[in-house]
């Protein structure tokens, strides 16, 4: 079984370099690469092809589909079709069908699980700002932000591909969600080529592991231990990494404190909030959802790293085809039945 280690989604593609082929293997031919660019992240693939010419027309196809989205939906571009639905707030903006079926998405599965409020882009912005700068949101400006989040303020309608924002004050962010539609869309892409084996890592959050190795049972994904990459707990001795997963056609979303943070006043503080109190949660330290897409694994893991463990394991118990993982403070971790049957060291 080959075996993709990821630090918490960083991966570390052992035995890999870009583009080279591994000779030795029978057809389709294991190829790999990384590159930096679109959606502010480090895309990293490894796809099993016929060819070079097969994989390089996989890589440009992937390419290509990143830097469509990241036009759709990267907020900190002002063309971007999401800004200019916000700068439209308090009215109604033109946008692709495509964004408004993706925000009607994360509507629907709000419903059923609170946490990953898409209508938060004011908040986010402040404690963006307070990353940047060290210092902690002022608490006036937090509330006000705050009572500027309210989602059913938001209407989508595809067929006349137009979205309405009633409250002007109001901004929506997507990036809880972002890489997964991406990843998505991507994988979706490498199948109309007809590739069936193939891993799409973006970034420390979202991989897709469409199909397996040859002559394997899947892709082997090693998840870092958060300790290993920042000790809160104070341990000595930090095991590098978590669990081992054997993985084949699932999707996997992991959030985690130590992805992005900045410490204000000996204290340290990640980019992952909680809607009731408008500050990072701290109901856990990292949490790694496995889904059939790679969507509703990133929209989970934000969710449920937003909320108390008794009431995420409620939520991912009633949903089909999911599991997940959490991991705690001291150590300590929970699991799904289904998670735990896909771990190669319980």
């Amino acid at each position: 079984m080959r075996r993709v280690f990821l630090g918490i989604l960083t991966i570390l593609c052992v035995g890999l370099t870009g583009c080279m082929a591994q000779a030795a293997d029978p057809a389709p031919r294991r190829f790999s690469t990384e590159f930096i660019g679109a959606m502010d992240t480090v895309s990293r693939m490894i796809v099993y092809c016929a060819d070079e010419a097969e994989f390089i027309r996989a890589v440009e196809t992937v390419r290509g589909e990143l830097e469509r989205q990241e036009a759709l939906l990267d907020v900190h571009r002002p063309d971007s079709a999401v800004s200019r639905v916000n700068a439209a707030a308090g009215g109604t903006a033109a946008c692709p069908a495509e964004l408004c079926a993706l925000v009607g998405r994360c509507q629907a599965l709000y419903a059923r699980v609170p946490g990953t409020n898409i209508a938060m882009g004011a908040v986010l912005r402040l404690w963006e700002q307070a990353r940047a700068s060290g210092v902690l949101p002022d608490a006036a400006a937090l509330q006000h932000a705050g009572e500027h989040m309210a989602l059913d303020q938001v209407i989508a309608d595809p067929e006349s591909e137009k979205i309405t924002i009633a409250d002007p004050e109001l901004l929506l962010d997507l990036g809880a969600v972002g890489k997964g539609h991406a990843a998505d869309a991507a994988a979706a892409r490498l199948r109309e080529l007809g590739l069936t084996d193939f891993l799409l890592d973006f970034g420390e959050s979202t991989m897709v592991c469409a199909g397996a190795p040859p002559e394997s049972s899947g892709w082997t994904v090693a998840l870092r231990e958060p300790d290993a990459v920042l000790n809160l707990s104070g341990r000595r001795e930090v095991p590098e990494y978590s669990v081992t997963l054997a993985l084949t056609d699932r999707c996997l979303g992991v959030s985690g404190d130590y992805q992005k943070y900045f410490a204000a006043n000996g204290t340290y503080y990640a980019h992952i909030l909680e809607e009731s109190t408008l500050y990072p949660a701290r109901y856990c330290r990292a949490v790694c959802v496995l889904a059939p897409d790679a969507f509703t694994a990133d929209y989970l893991s934000t969710a449920l790293f937003a909320q108390p463990y008794a009431t995420g394991r409620a939520a991912v118990e009633s949903l089909p085809a999911v599991d997940a993982l959490w991991i705690f403070a001291d150590g300590s971790r929970e699991m799904t039945p289904g998670f735990a049957g896909h771990c190669l060291d319980e």
